[in-house]
């Protein structure tokens, strides 16, 4: 399975708006750390 960094790119910033929404609704924590860590992992694909 091929993946392009184009798609990945728009998982990351789809995580990181559904992270700023938790942030600014004052989600559960452990939800904002848990997507915090999935982005740096498929960053870290780069």
């Amino acid at each position: 399975m091929n993946i392009e960094e184009e798609q990945i790119q728009e998982v990351i910033d789809d995580l990181q708006d559904t992270k700023n929404t938790l942030i600014e609704n004052d989600g559960a924590e452990w939800i904002i750390d848990d997507i915090s860590k999935v982005i740096s992992k498929l960053e870290d694909l780069f």
